[in-house]
C-alpha cells in the first residue's frame, strides 16, 4: 500500500460536545411522542405486553396475545420487559422504546471502541519519516471518531433503528464481537469471551443463521491471520464456551419442555430457514440484494470498496480481515437463507463502517472537498424540503405544496406545536453552525469528511421527527380505531376472538382495549365477540355467519384499503342495546 501522512493536527478527535449532540440529534427522534407503529414495531411491543399481562410460559414461548412470534428468539424480548418492569412510572410503549433508544447508543459507543481497537494496531499506523506524525492514541482515537459518524450517515438503517425491535440490538451485539474479536489480538480471554456473548446472544436474538455466520468468522480468524494462530485455545474456548452457554440454554429448555415447546423450536427454527439451499429463492434474493444494497448501505459500500482497493497491499493484516471477513460471513448467510429484508441487512452495517472509517484517512483532499459540498447540498435541500412543505400545510402558501401536505397527513389538521418547532430550528441552527464551522477550521481533520454527511442525515432525521411527528403517529397508530371500538365493545369483556388480524393489528388493538384474545382457532372459540380485518380486495367473513351479528366497521383513515370489523353473536336485542354505546351508533340509530 502507498505510505499517507496524518499530522498531529489531522488526527485531532472531533469535539466531545459537538459529537454529544450529533449522537443525540441522531439517537433520541422517533422514540419520543408516538404509539407503537403498525408492522414490526407494534409487533414487537406486542410480545413484551404479553409478556407483562402473562404468565412465566409467555416469557418462554414468545407470542402476541396468543398468535405464536416465530421469527426471533426472547432475548431482546425480555430485555425490553425488564425494563418495562423497572420503570412502572413510564407508559409500557414509552419505557420500551428506551430500552431501544439505549442500545442504538450503546451500538455507537461498541463501533467506536471496535474501531479503536483496531485502528491504534501498528500496521494501521500513518508514516512517519519526519517524526511528525500522529501518535497511535490520537490517530485511532479520530478513526473511532469517524466510525460513529459513518454508521449515523448511513441511509437505510435510520428508520429501523428507531423501531422497538431486535435490530437495533443486533447492532449493538455485532459491534460488540467486532470489538471482541480486535481486543483479542492484545486480550485473547477477554476478547474471545465478549466475541462469544456476542455469538450466543445473537443466536437468541437473530437466529442461529447470523449467529452462525458470526462463529464460522471467529473460527477462521487464526486460520487466515497469525496474529491469532498463537493464541488460538486462549481466545476460541472461552469463545466457543460464552456461544454455547448464552446461546444454547433456551433452545435446550425448549427442547426437554413438552410437545408445546418443541413445536415452538421446530417453528423458530423453521422461520430461520425459510428458503434454505433453494436455489429459487436465493436467486430471488440476490437480485433484491442487489437493487437494495447501493442505497441502502449508502456511502458505507463505495468508502469501504476504497479502503479495500487503497488497503491492497495489506490484505492480510486484521484490521481488514476482520471486518471484511464479517461482513462476507453475513452477507452469505443471509444469501443462503433466501430471506429479502432490510431488517437483515443492518447486521452488514457495523463491520462495513469499521472498514469504512479505516479508508477515509487515505482519500485525497480534493475528493474530500467534493464530498463535503456534496453532503451540504443534499441535506440542506432535504432539510428545506422538510420546513417548506410543513409551512406550506400549516399556512396552505405555496397551494401545490400545501395540497401534497394535507394528503399525506391524511385528515390530521397540521399545526404548530410550540416546542417541537423550537426544537426544529434549534437543529437547523445548529446544522447551519457545523457548516460554517466546517469550512471556516484551519486545521483539516481526518474527520471532516464525513462530519457533514452524519450531521446532515441527523438534522433531516429530527425535523421529520418534530415537525411531522404527529403526521407519522397519525398513520401508523391503531389508537383512535381502537377507541372507536371500546365505546363499543361491553368494559367486562372476557375473550375476543380474531380473523385476519396481523400481528401489529393483533398487538396494538390488544394494548389499546386491554383484552385478551383467543387462541387462533376461532371455530372452536366460545367467546362472544370478534374482530375481523381485511382489505378491500380480499374480503374475509365471520367463520359462521349465521352465529354473528355486525356491531361497527371502520378503518384507519391513512389506509384506504384496510378494513377492520367488530361482531357479536346474536343475542337477544335487549343485551345488544346495552352494549352499543358509540356516538357513531347512536346518531345511525337516529339518536
Amino acid at each position: 500500500m502507498r505510505p499517507f501522512f496524518v499530522t498531529a493536527g489531522e488526527a485531532k478527535k472531533l469535539p466531545r460536545l459537538l459529537l454529544l449532540l450529533l449522537c443525540t440529534l441522531y439517537v433520541v427522534p422517533g422514540f419520543l411522542g408516538r404509539d407503537p407503529w403498525r408492522n414490526d414495531d407494534a409487533a414487537s411491543f406486542g410480545v413484551v405486553t404479553t409478556m407483562l399481562r402473562g404468565s412465566a410460559q409467555d416469557w418462554w414461548l414468545p407470542n402476541v396475545f396468543g398468535q405464536g412470534f416465530y421469527d426471533e428468539g426472547p432475548f431482546f424480548f425480555w430485555l425490553s420487559a425488564l425494563s418495562v418492569k423497572s420503570m412502572p412510572f413510564l407508559e409500557p410503549h414509552f419505557a420500551m422504546r428506551v430500552t431501544s433508544a439505549v442500545l442504538l447508543g450503546l451500538s455507537l459507543v461498541g463501533i467506536w471502541y471496535a474501531t479503536f481497537a483496531l485502528a491504534r494496531r501498528p500496521e494501521a499506523q500513518p508514516a512517519d519519516p519526519f517524526k511528525l506524525a500522529a501518535n497511535p492514541t490520537d490517530f485511532a482515537r479520530a478513526v473511532a471518531d469517524i466510525s460513529i459518524l459513518v454508521m449515523m450517515s448511513c441511509f437505510g438503517i435510520i428508520v429501523r433503528a428507531h423501531e422497538t425491535t431486535s435490530e437495533v440490538l443486533q447492532l449493538s451485539l455485532m459491534a460488540l464481537f467486532l470489538w471482541g474479536c480486535g481486543f483479542a489480538l492484545s486480550h485473547a480471554r477477554l476478547g474471545g469471551l465478549v466475541a462469544g456473548l456476542a455469538i450466543g446472544a445473537t443466536t437468541i436474538t437473530e437466529g442461529p443463521v447470523l449467529a452462525s455466520a458470526m462463529l464460522g468468522t471467529a473460527l477462521m480468524l487464526p486460520v487466515l491471520l497469525r496474529h491469532y494462530r498463537l493464541e488460538t485455545p486462549r481466545f476460541l474456548l472461552p469463545l466457543c464456551a460464552a456461544a454455547a452457554v448464552v446461546g444454547l440454554a433456551w433452545p435446550i429448555a425448549l427442547l426437554f419442555g413438552g410437545s408445546g415447546t418443541r413445536t415452538h423450536l421446530a417453528l423458530w427454527l423453521g422461520s430461520a430457514f425459510p428458503g434454505w439451499l433453494d436455489p429459487s429463492q436465493m436467486w430471488v434474493s440476490l437480485a433484491w440484494t442487489i437493487r437494495a444494497v447501493p442505497w441502502y448501505l449508502w456511502p458505507l459500500w463505495p468508502i469501504a470498496l476504497w479502503t479495500l482497493i487503497r488497503w491492497r497491499g495489506e490484505l492480510a493484516q486484521p484490521i481488514i480481515v476482520l471486518p471484511t471477513l464479517t461482513a462476507t460471513s453475513a452477507a452469505f448467510a443471509f444469501l443462503l437463507t433466501g430471506q429479502s429484508s432490510e431488517a437483515q441487512l443492518m447486521a452488514l452495517v457495523p463491520p462495513l463502517a469499521v472498514l469504512a472509517a479505516l479508508g477515509l484517512p487515505t482519500v485525497s483532499r480534493s475528493l474530500t472537498n467534493l464530498l463535503d459540498w456534496l453532503a451540504v447540498v443534499i441535506f440542506t435541500v432535504f432539510g428545506s424540503i422538510v420546513w417548506l412543505y410543513f409551512i406550506a400545510g400549516v399556512t396552505g402558501y405555496p397551494v401545490k405544496m400545501a395540497r401534497s401536505a394535507v394528503r399525506f397527513a391524511s385528515g390530521y389538521p397540521l399545526q404548530i406545536d410550540g416546542l417541537q418547532l423550537f426544537m426544529a430550528i434549534l437543529a437547523t441552527v445548529l446544522w447551519l453552525g457545523v457548516v460554517i464551522w466546517r469550512f471556516s477550521t484551519v486545521q483539516k481533520p481526518i474527520w471532516r469528511t464525513i462530519v457533514l454527511s452524519g450531521a446532515g442525515l441527523a438534522l433531516v432525521w429530527f425535523l421529520l421527527m418534530s415537525l411531522w411527528l404527529p403526521v407519522f403517529n397519525h398513520r401508523k397508530t391503531y389508537r383512535d380505531l381502537s377507541q372507536e371500538i371500546s365505546a363499543v365493545l361491553p368494559k367486562s369483556i372476557q375473550c375476543v376472538s380474531s380473523v385476519g388480524l396481523s400481528l401489529s393489528q393483533r398487538a396494538t388493538l390488544g394494548y389499546f382495549l386491554a383484552i385478551r384474545f383467543a387462541e387462533q382457532n376461532t371455530k372452536k372459540t366460545n367467546c362472544d365477540w370478534l374482530i375481523l380485518a381485511d382489505r378491500s380486495n380480499k374480503t374475509l367473513g365471520p367463520p359462521d355467519p349465521n352465529k354473528w351479528m355486525l356491531r361497527w366497521e371502520g378503518r384507519r383513515v391513512a389506509d384506504r384499503q384496510e378494513r377492520v370489523r367488530l361482531y357479536s353473536q346474536k343475542i337477544e336485542t335487549s343485551m345488544m342495546a346495552q352494549t352499543v354505546t358509540s356516538p357513531q351508533r347512536a346518531n345511525l340509530m337516529g339518536f
